[in-house]
């Protein structure tokens, strides 16, 4: 009772995923449509892409239309249309009598369409049992049709599901469409048509297989070839065999390529009447048309027989003096098929072997060797009169070992601004080195831990660090491991500095004077290891924007005096810290100050001009007084009543103006730039032209 449950709880579900499967495919029907093209004609071959549509359409037929695109190169304003079969179906059980005793695959396929049952499975058990059995025959049915159509022309004519245009015209392009019909001979249109086009006196040229190669046995031949780019173009490959290279033979029937794939390669085995005989095969792609592209290249192949006796290694030892033996079995009745023993050597099991010692007598079952490896694999090799030799499963030797390798060297690394660190260091020399180990702390005096668990093989590592934390650096140790897993001594720590993304901790303003000068001010520097300079921001009072006043390398200048600041005047004044990676703090809190009012100087003495009225331009110059103390001059201008403002400034005591209008008055101000800062009074010259 309980297996019956079971049973039926598997059948329900297995009709379910059928349905949806079923439903799935009606929601996506089509018609797939393939040409081919000669000159006197052109064939159709198409196909529906699911049962259910395929079974319709052997009840309901097809409509295969013609439509001419364009004729002698000029394209029709209005197309041609020609039904050149309405209603196909295929032909009656009567009209595959003949040809089923000829073709197989025209057998195969009467019996998919007309043939009582077509069961490869199980009986029927109860209903639902027979309900999934109906949908897999179906099933079966459909891709067995589907087969052999594209094995056989001749066999897809008579089903249906391939028609010959004979009533082309040269050089006329035409459109071909196939329709599924419904049960009133009217098209479906929930199902995608068959479309195709193709001129007349477009032969279709069929590629020739590629990349064929063969890998021999005893009596036997694998070959392989590349189906990946072929299958676009062939159904099925005939396989051609010959024994002089000139006069090849077809191997049977066309071989088609289903569930014999790997990797994109076809693989196909054939016998060899005789080994150490050389064959010659060569293969041809088989479109669904039925006909044949151009033969692949040929390739050679012989058979070899196999050694029927395998040796097996029993027995290795190192020994004290840094030899080494080991011992094998091998049946004697296999000595005379045998002319000899090669001991094969790798550091790897499943690395390249190469021959230690060659030539051993056949008689031989134990050996003596020195050329030892830290780890040695051992594969010993009866080497055949004819054919392939045998050899033995690998044979692992290890060579004691206790001395471990040099602690690594020249550690060096590079850390970027986003936290990843490039480690290097120099190569160890060691003949066993296996590789490295990496281990990693965040203060000087915490345990290293390792970073990752396999070993590296290489003397370099990328890591990457947390940039926002208060731990200015990392810290690496690097340590050397040999075959046997001995391990060197740490390498010496590797400190690498973090460009650190925390905000260093702000300044503090912490009293100032006012005097004539200017302002004085003085503060506490940022104490933070990292602190590169200090940034004094300015604005008055009531400006939005503050201006950088300067800037202070390191954290020694704890005070500064602003002489550029005018008499009367009050300012705002704030300081931040900045790291050595330009991470600024936060502002220190603002300090508000009214500068002194002072009258300023009278540096600028007298004012000479000389026009020159060809050139229409003026020439000012000007006596000073200190002039030692003065870094440059500011000149100031306007036309007319326009403002005056800034116009240049100069180090120079004379300044030509060009280009000056006739009956423009022009305004003109000068004034001084003491090396402290400070300026002086403004002195006025008015030019009427």
């Amino acid at each position: 009772m309980k297996y019956n449950c079971i049973k039926l709880i598997i059948l329900m579900i297995l009709l379910v995923n059928i349905r949806a499967m079923s439903q799935n495919q009606q929601d996506s029907s089509k018609i797939s449509l393939r040409i081919s093209a000669s000159e006197s004609a052109i064939k159709l071959r198409w196909a529906a892409n699911n049962p259910v549509l395929w079974k319709s359409c052997l009840q309901n037929g097809f409509a295969v239309e013609r439509y001419t695109i364009s004729r002698n190169g000029e394209v029709l304003e209005e197309r041609e249309k020609k039904i050149l079969s309405q209603g196909l179906k295929p032909a009656s059980l009567d009209d595959w009598e003949i040809p089923a005793t000829k073709n197989e695959y025209a057998a195969i396929i009467a019996q998919a369409i007309y043939g009582d049952s077509f069961e490869t499975t199980g009986m029927k058990t109860d209903n639902l049992q027979g309900m999934i059995d109906q949908t897999l025959e179906l099933e079966q049915r459909y891709n067995f049709a589907l087969y052999c159509a594209d094995m056989s022309f001749e066999a897809a004519t008579l089903a249906g599901w391939a028609f010959t245009d004979d009533q082309v015209v040269p050089d006329e392009c035409y459109l071909y469409r196939v329709i599924p019909l419904d049960a009133s001979g009217r098209a479906r249109k929930e199902v995608n048509y068959g479309f195709d086009h193709c001129c007349t006196g477009e032969i279709t040229e069929l590629p020739s297989p590629i990349q064929l190669h063969a890998e021999s046995g005893d009596r036997s031949v694998m070959l392989f070839w590349n189906n990946e780019l072929m299958k676009h173009f062939f159904s099925a490959y005939q396989i051609e065999r010959s024994s002089n290279n000139q006069d090849f033979i077809p191997l049977g029937k066309p071989f088609a390529a289903i569930g014999d794939e790997r990797d994109g390669y076809v693989m196909y085995r054939d016998s060899l009447p005789e080994n150490n005989i050389p064959y010659y095969y060569r293969i041809r792609g088989i479109n669904p048309f039925g006909e044949a592209g151009s033969p692949s290249d040929t390739i050679r192949v012989i058979g070899e027989p196999v050694l029927p006796y395998v040796p097996q290694i029993i027995n290795g030892r190192v020994n004290d003096d840094g030899t080494a033996n080991i011992e094998w079995t091998f049946d004697e009745k296999g000595n005379d098929e045998i002319h000899s023993f090669t001991l094969m050597q790798s550091a790897r099991s499943s690395g390249e072997y190469y021959p230690l010692i060659s030539n051993i007598s056949k008689e031989t079952r134990n050996i003596f060797f020195k050329e030892l490896l830290p780890v040695n694999y051992l594969v010993i090799v009866a080497e055949p009169l004819y054919g392939k030799s045998a050899g033995s499963y690998p044979y692992m030797l290890i060579t004691p070992d206790s001395i471990p390798p040099e602690a690594p060297t020249g550690l060096s690394a590079e850390a970027d601004s986003s936290g990843i660190i490039r480690i290097r260091w120099n190569a160890n020399h060691e003949a066993d080195l296996e590789g490295y180990r990496i281990f990693k702390y965040n203060l000087p005096d915490e345990e290293p831990v390792v970073i990752i668990d396999s070993l590296l093989p290489e003397p370099n590592y990328t890591d990457s660090t947390d940039l926002y934390n208060l731990n200015p650096y990392v810290y690496y140790r690097i340590k050397a491991l040999d075959k046997r897993y001995n391990q060197s001594e740490f390498s010496l720590p590797l400190q690498v500095e973090k460009p650190l993304k925390t905000q260093p901790s702000s300044p503090v303003l912490t009293s100032f004077r006012v005097d004539k000068t200017g302002i004085y001010l003085e503060w506490i520097s940022c104490p933070d290891e990292f602190c590169a300079q200090h940034i004094l921001y300015r604005k008055q009072k009531d400006s939005l924007q503050y201006d950088l006043v300067k800037l202070f390398d390191g954290a020694d200048i704890t005070s500064y005096e602003d002489t550029t600041v005018e008499g009367g005047n009050t300012y705002v004044y704030f300081l931040t810290a900045q790291s050595k990676w330009g991470v600024e703090s936060l502002p220190c809190q603002a300090l508000q100050v009214t500068a002194s009012l002072s009258a300023p100087s009278k540096a600028i003495q007298k004012i000479h001009h000389k026009w020159d009225p060809e050139e229409r331009q003026l020439s000012l110059s000007w006596e000073v007084t200190g002039r030692e103390r003065i870094r440059s001059y500011r000149l100031f201008r306007s036309e007319n009543q326009a403002p005056i403002s800034l116009w240049k400034e100069t180090e120079d005591l004379f300044v030509t103006d060009h280009n000056l209008k006739t009956g423009y008055i022009y305004h003109y101000q000068i004034q001084a730039i003491y090396s402290n800062g400070r300026i002086s009074e403004r002195k006025e010259l008015i030019i009427n032209h």
